[in-house]
């Protein structure tokens, strides 16, 4: 069974505050909406994302919504955890802007639709900033509490748009936490496991124009090999990159190379391509292998007309 104590002392608790205070993902909206504090970082381990024997699988599998004039449809997107700069490091929490977005119009009853990995059972919460002062508040802004159900199971919960919703852009977030009921989640504080995502609710207009892309690389490698990152872009104009990833690793290339890469880059990169109103964010996981050791040796010396045994260890 998990430990579910919350480990984090109060020293090391206000020392993430001070740093997480007014910091948002970099180049993707500023502060001051707060980042999500948990404790098992990333949400997946030791394997990858709904491996049986993870001893961590705590994360938002799958998040859709149905009721609106746009809906959300992001499923299977496993564990959302990403490198921040500024001293904040990897957190669980993924902003998708304007890569997943709500349309709606005032008068709407949205369902969402959330569903947890498979090993571990999660609740859920979801809240919206309906007056955007960038503080989602527990009494009126908290809109989707559920149970918690088996894990990897679906579970539904609805919130109404407010019939008198001016139009403009709204922040959701959509958060989850091991074991507890969801009227129990804060969509700030500090929880052991578990992993949040941000929207954007989209009330009586029309979204600005949307960057579509994609980001990878030559991973895995050996260590000492070229490491490559690459980003794809259907957009045509002048755009701005910011990379970031392990090691305080940044890059303001489209496609940077870390020649003579070592096992210390291994981890989650971080790409924000913007042309200033709707940027995109995408990350990639990176393999760096231990170059192996291989010892070639033989029987020799050996008589004229002997077998020579060759061989490599």
């Amino acid at each position: 069974m998990k430990n579910i104590i919350n480990k984090l002392t109060i020293g090391a608790f206000l020392v993430l505050l001070a740093q997480l205070k007014g910091y948002s993902q970099a180049g993707v909206l500023p502060a001051p909406y707060c980042i999500p504090i948990f404790g098992q970082i990333p949400c997946n381990q030791p394997g990858l994302s709904n491996t049986p024997g993870n001893w961590i699988n705590d994360f938002i599998n799958d998040f859709n919504t149905t009721g609106g004039v746009v809906n959300i449809t992001n499923n299977n997107s496993l564990c959302n955890s990403q490198t921040f700069g500024g001293g904040v490091g990897q957190q669980n929490y993924f902003y998708f802007g304007c890569q997943y977005y709500l349309q709606t119009v005032p008068g709407q009853v949205i369902t969402c639709n959330i569903r947890s990995g498979m090993v571990y059972a999660h609740s859920f919460a979801v809240f919206v900033d309906w007056n955007q002062d960038a503080v989602f508040n527990l009494t009126n802004e908290r809109v989707v509490t559920t149970i918690v159900p088996p894990a990897y199971t679906w579970i539904a919960g609805n919130f109404t748009i407010p019939v008198g919703q001016a139009p403009g852009i709204y922040r959701m977030r959509v958060r989850s936490i091991y074991a507890s009921p969801g009227t129990s989640i804060d969509p700030c504080n500090y929880e052991t496991y578990g992993e949040a995502e941000d929207y954007n609710v989209y009330v009586s207009m029309t979204p600005p124009g949307i960057i579509t892309g994609t980001a990878s690389s030559n991973s895995p490698i050996c260590s000492g090999q070229t490491l490559s990152l690459t980003s794809v872009t259907n957009y045509t104009g002048a755009l701005t990159y910011t990379w970031t990833g392990p090691g305080s690793f940044t890059s303001s290339v489209q496609n940077p190379v870390i020649p003579n890469a070592q096992l210390s880059a291994n981890g989650v990169y971080t790409v924000v391509i913007s042309p200033g109103s709707c940027p995109l964010t995408k990350t990639v996981q990176v393999y760096v292998n231990p170059t192996p050791t291989v010892t070639a040796s033989n029987n020799g010396p050996v008589c004229q007309g002997a077998s020579i045994n060759l061989s490599v260890a």
